[in-house]
């Protein structure tokens, strides 16, 4: 497949900043960007596993597309904003506070 080594670098990266929030005590922030940003990835591999089969249906192609589309937008622009950016912010400042 073309795109393994994509695959493997993603998912490589998103483990090596798993492991970087374990380490600097943000985990809870590491498993809200994981869960966010590799959400969508399930939907992804559904269709392109769905359209690798001979007797594939192009309308049910097309609609795990959209959903896994739609679940994508929802998940990288509303969710990780909201949830990742907002808590590491937080979470930040209130560190910060103990150190003052």
């Amino acid at each position: 497949d073309k795109k393994f080594f994509e695959y493997v670098l993603h998912h490589g990266m998103a483990l090596m900043l798993i492991l970087y929030s374990y380490c600097i005590n943000l985990v809870n922030v590491g498993s809200i960007v994981l869960l966010t940003h590799d959400f969508s990835d399930i939907f992804i591999v559904l269709a392109r596993g769905y359209g690798d089969f001979s007797f594939k249906n192009k309308r049910v192609v097309n609609m795990i597309y959209i959903i896994a589309f739609s679940v994508w937008c929802y998940c990288r622009l509303y969710a990780f904003p909201r949830y990742s950016i907002f808590v590491t912010w937080w979470q930040v400042e209130m560190v910060a506070e103990k150190y003052r």
